[in-house]
């Protein structure tokens, strides 16, 4: 996949009479000729040295986003959207295992990332969690060291909160939040995302440790949503009752929450709805 990445950033940096030696300044241990190499489908490239590549030829990550068509194009991405609306549990198993083989053999970040958001979904459906701890504490060291949160590590972190410890997706999440500005500047699609991996992490800690996803959600509630985005405001209200519950027990906030459910089929957003009814009964089977 990362050499699809080097033709697309080749042909945006020859538009742009951008010589191979402007785009690889001031990115240490990454030479021109190494530059040339990737272009030219020869070996991988570093994220973070990808993002600081598409800033030195003036593209902004969800540009180049947009020319890979990255967000519906990944063929494993696909089988297993498919296989977890089927509820096809062995199905997604042997994509996640698979996917850990491939990049046990390629090493790329891409796989890795991969490989996290299937074994995540495979532990939504289990409730078993797959991730080698070798490769929890890699994504863990991966995710703290983010100082451009793009794309990539955007839903990085929102498929993969399952995978890490509470502690770790509070911290993260207050990077995401600390660097909000930055986030939005990259755009709506940037801004859409860092939403959706909060609340995502938001969900993540409200079954594991309601105290911090209370804390989380009052962080989230001062953020700017984009005005289109519906989606937000209602997970957001969802989340709330679920948590008040989580403190209280009290059935008018399970009600509440059902209500949110109830809006999401009106709306006709089904997968929403399905979503949130997966939400609130994890929440009844851990607060049993």
């Amino acid at each position: 996949m990362m050499n699809s990445f080097g033709k697309t950033f080749k042909k945006l940096r020859t538009a742009q009479n951008i010589t191979l030696q402007k785009a690889t300044s001031n990115i240490d241990g990454l030479s021109p000729s190494r530059l040339s190499h990737w272009e030219n489908e020869g070996g991988n490239m570093p994220l973070e040295k990808l993002d600081q590549l598409l800033y030195n030829i003036h593209v902004l990550p969800t540009e180049f986003i947009e020319q890979m068509d990255l967000r519906f194009s990944n063929p494993f991405t696909l089988k297993f959207n498919q296989a977890f609306k089927a509820n096809n549990i062995s199905k997604l198993y042997q994509l996640a295992i698979q996917q850990l083989k491939v990049y046990e053999q390629t090493q790329d970040d891409i796989d890795f990332f991969l490989s996290a958001l299937g074994c995540n979904f495979y532990f939504l459906k289990t409730n078993k969690n797959i991730f080698p701890t070798s490769a929890k504490q890699k994504l863990t060291s991966i995710l703290l060291k983010v100082n451009v949160w793009n794309h990539y590590y955007l839903t990085a972190f929102g498929n993969a909160t399952n995978l890490l410890d509470a502690k770790t997706i509070y911290k993260i999440s207050n990077r995401i939040i600390a660097n909000f500005d930055q986030i939005k500047a990259g755009g709506d699609t940037n801004h859409l995302f860092a939403l959706g991996a909060l609340l995502n992490a938001t969900t993540t800690l409200l079954l594991a440790y309601p105290q911090l996803a209370k804390k989380l959600l009052e962080k989230i509630n001062k953020l700017e949503i984009p005005s289109l985005d519906h989606y937000t405001g209602l997970y957001k209200k969802f989340l709330q009752h679920l948590i008040n519950y989580r403190f209280t027990h009290r059935e008018q906030d399970l009600k509440l929450a059902t209500k949110a459910i109830d809006i999401a089929n009106f709306i006709d957003r089904p997968d929403t709805a399905d979503e949130f009814q997966n939400i609130l009964s994890q929440v009844l089977r851990v607060s049993k």
